[in-house]
C-alpha cells in the first residue's frame, strides 16, 4: 500500500466511521461516558506510513488535528503483535486453496482438450460457469465431456489474471462456506480471538506467549523455566564446541552469546524527545522511534522534530543561495577589475594577442564563457594560452573587449557602483593585481 492509497483508505473508510472523533476527550456530564474523543488507528510500519515526502506529513499533521493518530505497531513483529497478520495468514491459506482448485480445472481443461482434440473447445468463461456450478474440480460426479479449453503446448501451461481476483478474494454466490474465503475468515468470533492472541485491547500482552517471541537472558527477560532451558542450550552448545576442538575441527567459532536483557531509559521530556527523533535520523526508521519510544507516527514530538528539520533545511538553502550570489559577485567585480587593470595599463599586446596574466584571463573567460557559449565549461579551458584562445575566437560580430565593457556596465548597475582599479573591500581580493597583467 503506497502512500496515496494509505491516505485514501483512512479518509474514506476509517475516518466516516467515527463522526465523534475529537483530539480532546468529552464526557456526559451525567453517565461519564465518552462523547468524543480521539481514535487510535495500529497499524505497521509498512510502505506509506512513514513516508517522507511532505504530503505525507501534510495529512499527518491534519489527522493530528482532527484526533486521530497512527500508532505503530513493533517493527518485524509478524502475527504476534499484529492483528491483520494473524487475520492474513489464515486468508491467504484459503484465497490460495481457490486459486489451486481453479488452476486444476484449468489443467483437467486442457487434458480434456489434448484428449479430444476434435471437440469443440470452450471458452475461459464456460470454464468459469463449469468450476462456479460443477463446485471442485476434484469431483467424481463432474463430467469431463461438459467442459474444454483450446489445447497448445503443456496442459500445465495455464494463467490466473485480474478477472480471476473476484473469485479468488470470495468465491461466487452461493458456493459453500469453504469456497468464500472472506466470510469464512473475517467473522466476529475470528476478530475478537485476532484480537485475543495479540492482546493489545485489553491491555493483557499475550503476544509475550506466542511461540514466535524471542526471550532474553536476565533480569527481567525470560522467566524461569525458559531461563533454564536457555542454560541447558547454552551449556551443551559450549560443548559441541569443546568436542569439535578436541576432534581437530576449530571448535572456536561456536562463540555466540544469548542475548541479555539491558536496561532502556525512557526519555523523559518532549525537548529530549525531539532532539533524540532529529539527531538519530529516525524520522521514517520505525525500528529507531520504536527504541527511542517513539509508537505514535503522528505525534506532537514527530511533527516537532519534522518542523525543526524543515527550518534548519530551508535555513540551509537560504545560506548556500546567499553564498552563491555573494560568490558570483566576487567574481564579477574580480573580471571587471582586472580588465579595467588591463586597460589602465595601455592594453599592451604581445603578438597579436592580448598580455593577460593567468589571474586575468581566467577571471574574464569565468564570467563571458557562460554569455557566449553556454554549453561549454571552463575545465575545457585549462591554461592561460586557451583561455587567451577562446577570447579571441568570439564570433558574432564582437570581440572580448567589446562583451567586456558591456559585462562591466552590467556589473555597475546590478551592483550600484563600478568596478574601479583602485576598489578595496571585502567583496573580492585579487592575488597581486600588478602581477595579474603581462610584463
Amino acid at each position: 500500500m503506497d502512500s496515496s492509497l494509505w491516505v485514501k483508505f483512512v479518509d474514506d473508510v476509517i475516518l466516516p466511521c467515527y463522526p465523534n472523533i475529537s483530539k480532546t476527550v468529552e464526557r456526559c456530564s451525567i453517565t461519564g461516558k465518552i462523547l468524543k474523543g480521539p481514535v487510535i488507528l495500529k497499524t505497521d510500519a509498512g510502505p506509506g506510513r512513514l513516508a517522507t515526502d511532505a504530503e505525507n506529513w501534510e495529512f499527518r499533521r491534519r489527522w493530528n488535528e482532527k484526533g486521530l493518530f497512527i500508532l505503530l505497531g513493533l517493527p518485524n513483529g509478524t502475527s504476534a503483535t499484529q492483528e491483520m497478520d494473524q487475520a492474513y495468514e489464515e486468508y491467504q491459506k484459503s484465497t490460495l486453496r481457490v486459486a489451486s482448485k481453479k488452476m486444476n480445472a484449468r489443467v483437467k481443461a486442457r487434458k480434456a482438450a489434448a484428449a479430444a482434440a476434435d471437440d469443440q473447445p470452450a471458452t475461459e468463461e464456460d470454464l468459469d460457469e463449469f468450476v462456479h456450478e460443477e463446485g471442485s474440480p476434484d469431483d467424481e460426479e463432474e463430467d469431463e465431456d461438459e467442459y474444454y479449453m483450446t489445447h497448445k503446448g503443456s496442459v500445465c501451461n495455464v494463467t490466473l489474471g485480474n478477472d480471476d481476483l473476484a473469485h479468488m478474494v470470495n468465491g461466487y454466490p452461493g458456493d459453500s462456506l469453504d469456497n468464500r474465503p472472506f466470510d469464512k475468515t473475517f467473522t466476529k468470533e475470528n476478530i475478537i480471538s485476532w484480537w485475543k492472541a495479540v492482546g493489545y485491547m485489553p491491555m493483557t500482552r499475550n503476544a509475550l506467549h506466542d511461540p514466535k517471541v524471542r526471550w532474553e537472558w536476565g533480569e527481567g527477560g525470560a522467566p524461569e523455566e525458559a531461563s533454564e532451558r536457555m542454560e541447558l542450550l547454552l551449556k551443551e552448545y559450549k560443548e559441541g564446541g569443546k568436542k569439535l576442538t578436541d576432534m581437530g575441527f576449530n571448535g572456536d567459532v561456536l562463540d555466540l552469546e544469548p542475548v541479555r536483557v539491558e536496561e532502556a531509559e525512557p526519555l523523559a521530556g518532549q525537548e529530549e524527545r525531539v532532539q533524540a527523533i532529529i539527531n538519530g535520523n529516525t524520522m521514517s526508521k520505525a525500528g529507531r522511534l520504536n527504541k527511542i519510544g517513539i509508537k505514535i507516527a503522528n505525534c506532537d514530538d514527530m511533527l516537532e522534530a519534522k518542523r525543526r528539520m524543515d527550518e534548519a533545511a530551508k535555513k540551509k538553502k537560504e545560506n548556500g543561495e546567499r553564498d552563491k550570489r555573494y560568490k558570483n559577485e566576487q567574481d564579477d567585480y574580480k573580471a571587471t577589475k582586472l580588465f579595467e587593470l588591463w586597460k589602465k595599463n595601455g592594453r599592451p599586446m604581445q603578438g597579436n594577442k592580448p598580455k593577460l596574466g593567468s589571474e586575468t584571463a581566467k577571471a574574464i573567460l569565468k564570467v563571458l564563457l557562460p554569455l557566449i557559449a553556454p554549453e561549454e565549461r571552463m575545465s575545457q579551458h585549462k591554461n592561460m594560452g586557451p583561455q587567451i584562445d577562446r577570447l579571441l575566437a568570439i564570433q558574432g560580430g564582437t570581440t572580448w573587449e567589446d562583451e567586456m565593457d558591456a559585462f562591466a556596465a552590467k556589473v555597475a548597475e546590478k551592483y550600484g557602483r563600478p568596478a574601479e582599479v583602485g576598489m578595496t573591500g571585502s567583496l573580492f581580493t585579487v592575488t597581486n593585481p600588478e602581477s595579474s597583467v603581462m610584463e
